[in-house]
């Protein structure tokens, strides 16, 4: 009986900062192979092997340095900006091994939990010769002192270290503190630390005072990584990639915290790792575990989701990205507002008397509206916001999506002045529609604008605050509408509608001083301008390889899109990949989010509650409250939970409390104020539920899943969908709850309708939506291209990147490992260098590390390369403004 072929597992792995990322197919992880020859020690590594056929790039191919010595048994690839040491490639073919994976490297693998196989590797290679110290010695002085000694793999920087004994086995921590010791009497001597950047390192560092350390590095081999908080430097060899101490640069924040004592030493502490002394009995040494761990990728959604904390591992600040897509928020502020004053305003007393044209027939001193105008006031702004979703997409690809933004406020702002200079229904209904024009430009704008401009891992959450802001702006009117409705003159409706110029005001003057998105810029061929704008809201350098690398990822697959054909509508409907499934899974969404009941509530709350519970002012302040609080959830959990998971979970539950309230509607022997109990604490159960799932992630799955060449079509389309039907529900639901000929008299019973509209919703994400949260936008047209259903998505890794399509590969699905050569990697350090190079003419190069300038040194030679278009492009935009 053959032995039955172990089932492949996929595993991601990256450098510290990003720049390299990669797949890899392998049976389950449960060991990895430690070589004890020198540069395997001193850099850490933990082996897996595999063939070159199961490892992808996904992106970064030519960006790993590599480094070969004297043994020549396999070349070994680090990151050239953050140092980590990822893959070596074997000299010689083995049969089944191509490439040799640090397992340190791999997301969401706990190396301490593996089992270590040691390999002897150190017997195979020639006998390594410590490199001696040549520098000045450590100014340190105390008594029962130890020199150790030490260097980098390749010899180019050496350590000289003067400290007590090392721990050894037996020996209890007091006795080797003091004098001497790091930290003085507060931690432990020598430690492995699981966080990310250690981790990946595999550095195990012990705490020298400055003047117990003295480094030598005659040759400025030396590199600066800093990441998150940028407190201190790791300082790494740029050319074995060996891990060699930790300079500070400050405090972190938590050391408020801190005792004086420590606060005081924490600046004079040297981190050394252990690894580059030689000479060390490591059977004898004692090391502690520190977990630290701060998870590599976003698979922490739910710490960066509630705290806006990036990942270690991305390059640059995006906290510019987040505070532009909260500022243009107030777009759904204006949206949401706009929606909520309506219920109010048609039950206003002073407004209905000037506005009404026929006798309430309950109160003969008080005007009313008829079904018909009450459909007609009501609906007439999804009208317009129906017209200005379509003509959204052509102006926000022509004049670009800031302008575009603008125009639509100004739209709106026109109809806002045409509501408060009525005094009769024609006016104001015609100033209703203009202003629904600007509300459907800007529901379609405003999360397109967001979705270009965030990075990947906090994309759902800032879109998710679109919708947190038209609930507020639901809350605000509501508020306002309670106590304007006393009022006795015009102002009863003229203070609601013209606050609206507030929120427009302000969205109009922060965007002239904000931004155009970078895809938009691509899009329109303007390729320097769209890196300068990337660098400015990343906060990097227009040399740094994640930014390089992420243009060229929007320009590559903005290329690809290309390719397949000039953008038309007809592509919306009939594209490839799947744009058509693409564009009936956003309709669907907003077209279900419409019929799940939400805007019958916030158009009809008013009518409703004061018919069947008594209260519709006071409630409409209730419910929105609740909308708000519930839209939270919905933030936190949007990428740790999945968008999927949020919208099938959400329909099951709407759908129940829906059901409920119906069928309390249908009981005639519960007590009028059993009811009223019932029917307040489900809505409002109901709308915690849609506030917290369908409410913020249909705004987030339409605004990921299109295409860049058909964006901006495609979501005018979809969010039209989203207006028509709530049109057809303003207009028709006036006659499914009035009274008299024509009129069906629903009542609570009109929540069956939603409850089943809520069950079809279940079943259509089920079916349609795929899973888009941790992928950035162009990883999400890859996951159509290779998966082909939706319930299958949630298993999707990326496996190639539409800059490997670009460079001629015939099978973008495997990107063959040979693409990481020594060559390529070089051309790119020269590349991005090039314009870091200062130009004053000092004949200096400058090493840069997240826009910082860490080493200085004279230049002796000067390569000459071949100069491209990119590399023009790059070179003209060495001075970036970084002002905002």
């Amino acid at each position: 009986m053959s032995e039955q072929t172990p089932e492949l597992k996929t595993y991601s792995g990256n450098c510290h900062c990003g720049a390299f990322k990669f797949n890899i197919q392998i049976p389950e992880l449960k060991s990895f192979i430690e070589c004890n020859c020198n540069t395997c020690f001193k850099n850490g590594y933990k082996w897996i092997f595999t063939d070159t056929s199961h490892f992808n790039i996904v992106r970064g191919g030519g960006i790993l340095k590599a480094y070969d010595f004297e043994a020549g048994s396999m070349v070994h690839k680090f990151c050239p900006t953050c140092g980590t040491n990822v893959l070596g490639l074997p000299h010689g073919k083995i049969q089944g091994i191509g490439v040799g994976i640090n397992a340190r490297t791999l997301m969401g693998v706990d190396i301490w939990a593996l089992e270590n196989k040691p390999y002897d590797g150190a017997a195979n290679e020639p006998a390594y010769k410590p490199q001696e110290f040549a520098g000045p010695l450590p100014t340190a002085d105390f008594e029962n002192s130890t020199i150790f000694t030490g260097s980098c793999h390749c010899g180019n920087v050496t350590v000289a270290v003067k400290a007590k004994p090392l721990p050894s086995k037996g020996q209890t921590l007091p006795e080797i503190r003091g004098p001497g010791s790091p930290f003085a009497e507060h931690t432990e001597y020598v430690q492995e630390c699981n966080c990310s950047i250690c981790m990946r390192n595999g550095t195990i560092f012990f705490y020298p005072l400055r003047p117990q350390v003295s480094i030598s590095d005659p040759t400025n081999s030396l590199t600066a990584y800093m990441m998150g908080r940028k407190f201190q430097q790791h300082k790494f060899c740029s050319v074995c990639g060996v891990s060699v101490y930790i300079d500070k640069e400050g405090l972190p924040e938590e050391a408020a915290n801190w005792p004086d004592t420590i606060q005081s030493i924490w600046p004079e502490i040297l981190p050394v790792n252990l690894r580059v002394l030689d000479g060390l009995d490591w059977d004898q040494i004692v090391v502690k575990r520190s977990c630290k761990a701060e998870e590599i990728e976003p698979k922490q959604g739910l710490a960066v989701a509630m705290f806006w904390k990036k990942p270690d591992n991305v390059a640059g600040t995006t906290a510019p990205a987040i505070l532009i897509g909260l500022f243009v928020t107030f777009g759904g502020l204006l949206y949401g507002y706009d929606t909520g004053i309506i219920s109010g305003i048609i039950a206003t007393p002073w407004w209905l008397n000037q506005f009404a044209t026929q006798v309430d027939p309950k109160n003969p001193s008080r005007k009313a509206l008829t079904p018909a105008q009450t459909a007609e006031v009501v609906s007439i702004l999804s009208a317009g916001t129906f017209v200005g979703a379509l003509g959204a997409a052509p102006l926000a690809d022509q004049l670009g999506r800031r302008r575009a933004l603008m125009i639509a406020v100004g739209v709106f702002a026109i109809g806002v002045t045409l509501q408060v200079a009525s005094m009769a229904l024609p006016l104001y209904v015609a100033g209703r529609f203009v202003a629904g024009v600007g509300v459907g430009m800007i529901s379609v704008i405003v999360p397109l604008y967001q979705s270009e401009m965030a990075p990947k891992w906090v994309r759902g959450v800032l879109v998710c605050t679109y919708q947190l802001a038209i609930t507020v702006g639901l809350l605000i009117a509501a508020i306002v509408e309670y106590f304007s409705n006393r009022i006795d003159t015009a102002a009863s409706f003229q203070i609601p509608v013209a606050l609206q110029y507030v929120w427009a005001a302000i969205l109009v003057l922060g965007m002239i001083v904000l931004p155009e998105t970078p895809r938009y810029l691509i899009k329109r061929g303007l390729h320097a301008e769209a890196a300068a704008s990337l660098s400015r809201i990343r906060r990097l350098d227009i040399t740094h390889p994640a930014l390089v690398d992420e243009i060229a990822e929007i320009e590559a697959n903005h290329a690809y899109e290309v390719s397949l054909g000039p953008s038309t509508y007809r592509d919306v409907f009939f594209g490839t990949p799947h744009l058509g499934r693409r564009l009936l899974t956003g309709c669907g969404l907003f077209m279900l989010q419409q019929l799940s009941g939400c805007n019958f509530i916030f158009y009809f709350g008013n009518s409703f509650f004061d018919k069947v519970i008594g209260s519709g002012f006071l409630f409409q302040v209730i419910a929105n409250s609740v909308n708000v609080i519930g839209t939270l959830p919905g933030i936190v959990f949007v990428e740790s939970l999945g968008r999927r998971r949020l919208l099938m979970v959400g329909a099951v539950s709407m759908a129940v409390c829906q059901l409920i309230v119906a069928s309390v509607g249908s009981v005639h022997s519960l007590s009028t104020d059993t009811s009223n109990k019932l029917y307040a604490a489900f809505i409002c159960v109901y709308l915690f539920c849609f506030a917290s799932t369908w409410g913020p992630v249909c705004w987030v799955v339409t605004a990921e899943i299109f295409p860049l060449k058909v964006r901006a079509k495609s979501m005018s389309i979809s969010t039209s969908s989203n207006w028509l039907l709530n049109f057809i529900i303003a207009y028709t639901t006036p006659y499914l709850l009035g009274r008299g000929q024509g009129a069906l008299d629903l009542g609570p019973q009109i929540f069956y309708v939603w409850g089943v509209c809520c069950i079809f919703a279940f079943f259509f994400v089920w079916i349609m939506v795929y899973e888009t949260s941790k992928l950035t936008l162009e990883q999400i047209d890859e996951m159509y291209e290779r998966v082909g259903h939706a319930w299958k998505s949630q298993s999707f890794e990326p496996t190639w990147s539409f800059q490997n399509i670009r460079q001629g590969q015939a099978n973008p699905t495997v990107a063959n490992v040979t693409a990481i050569d020594t060559a390529s990697g070089e051309e790119l350090r020269q590349r991005t260098n090039a314009t870091a190079t200062s130009s004053n003419g000092t004949g200096h190069n400058t090493t840069r590390t997240s826009g910082e300038v860490i080493e200085s040194s004279p230049s002796t030679t000067q390569s000459a390369t071949h100069v491209t278009d990119e590399d023009k492009i790059v070179a003209s935009l060495g001075n970036v403004d970084f002002s905002l």
